[in-house]
């Protein structure tokens, strides 16, 4: 599928070379993909992933599940391969991407976004 070789597309690439990379991908993952939702999304995640993170680091291990989930790959596998991905992706950081995923299936509109807290009360769900 998609995903094939695409750990190894993202490896040892320079920070402008993935930067560029996560926005095809997302342009072909979302082809309505709106500023306020990367926003929504950032703002979700931020707090389980380091201080420094970037917004690659975060939305892109995100990008990744979410098109795993919607091929309907099962979670365990879809945490394994956001874990081995190019970026520090810890069980914390895995779960709250997958918790994320989850929970944006039942937001109605942006309006309905998950937020940071609904991501936390979600992970202790989440089986890694």
């Amino acid at each position: 599928g998609m995903f094939d070789g695409l750990e190894k597309m993202f490896s040892f690439k320079s920070k402008e070379q993935l930067e560029k990379e996560r926005l095809e991908f997302e342009a072909r993952i979302f082809p309505l993909w709106v500023e306020e939702t990367r926003a929504r999304i950032l703002e979700a995640l931020r707090p389980y992933f380091r201080k420094k993170a970037d917004t690659t680091e975060i939305l892109y291990p995100f990008l990744m599940a979410k098109q795993q989930y919607l091929d309907q790959t099962p979670l365990e596998d879809i945490a394994r391969a956001v874990k081995k991905s190019a970026f520090r992706v810890g069980d914390t950081e895995a779960r709250a991407v997958l918790a994320l995923v989850l929970l944006e299936q039942d937001a109605g509109s942006i309006a309905d976004y998950p937020t940071a807290q609904e991501v936390e009360k979600k992970m202790p769900e989440i089986a890694l």
